[in-house]
């Protein structure tokens, strides 16, 4: 009795989702907050929407790879869920579908010497022949340097923070929703210096190309369902808790650490 009283209130949680249980692959790779291991579990900001719009018991199971095989796969792979992903031009002419936004992040230059809170512009990053340390691959190290930045670029966060520590990189780039939790996770108490903000970003799910139209649709209603109900703003106290940040939720911009952005952030890449 108990089982079948179970499954009608997980049909009625579909319904009202407008989701059913069809078969996506979900995929993913390490990237604090939003999706990372823990105890054995892939936990996160991003895996707790997916959970949240996908309810199935047991939670729709997600792969952690490395990134670049991780693109590779819903590149030529229908059916497959990939975050968290930022939404390019070139993405989306892959044929990529968007689904968000997740969460709005404020990227910067973040430097280990007080001095260099004073920098003004990216010209002055180049004219003071400052290094920068960004992930290797990332569309913002690719965007700063084509405007002519030393850009040395890096396989994970945090080797990138260790060359910043280690007098290696003068400056890293990183953003207000992952700076914390990297130097954290490095045992580091001293806080950085915010040397130059440069720009905001959006994060998002993504549907890969070939995958069936009825489920990116009733993956995209689920998601308007769920933002615009009472769930996102208790998962934005939980992880204001976990990150020790004043993060809210806003259905134009997903979890923001602080006040909405005045306006929607340029695109990206």
């Amino acid at each position: 009795m108990r089982l079948c009283r179970f499954g009608s209130m997980l049909l009625l949680l579909l319904k009202i989702y407008g989701v059913e249980a069809f078969g996506l692959t979900a995929i993913s790779s390490e990237k604090r907050p939003y999706n990372f291991m823990l105890d054995g579990q892939v936990v996160g900001m991003s895996v707790d929407i997916v959970h949240a719009i996908l309810p199935q018991q047991p939670p729709l199971p997600v792969e952690l790879m490395p990134w670049p095989r991780a693109f590779d796969t819903a590149l030529k792979t229908p059916e497959v869920l990939i975050f968290t992903m930022g939404k390019t031009k070139q993405r989306q002419q892959q044929g990529f579908v968007f689904i968000g936004p997740l969460s709005t992040r404020n990227h910067a230059l973040y430097a280990f010497d007080p001095k260099l809170k004073s920098l003004q512009s990216l010209a002055d990053v180049q004219r003071r022949r400052l290094v920068v340390v960004g992930l290797r691959g990332g569309w913002l190290s690719a965007e700063i340097r084509r405007q002519g930045v030393d850009v040395q670029e890096v396989g994970d966060y945090q080797q990138a923070l260790q060359m910043l520590l280690h007098g290696r990189a003068h400056l890293w780039l990183s953003n207000d929703l992952e700076v914390g939790v990297h130097l954290k996770q490095a045992g580091h108490q001293q806080p950085l210096t915010l040397a130059l903000p440069l720009r905001c970003s959006e994060n998002f799910l993504a549907l890969s190309p070939g995958t069936a139209k009825t489920t990116v649709t009733k993956l995209q209603q689920a998601y308007v369902n769920w933002s615009q109900g009472k769930a996102p703003a208790k998962l934005a106290q939980y992880w204001q808790q976990q990150l020790a940040l004043p993060i809210r939720f806003y259905p134009q911009h997903g979890f923001v650490a602080g006040a909405a952005p005045a306006q929607k952030c340029p695109d990206q890449g």
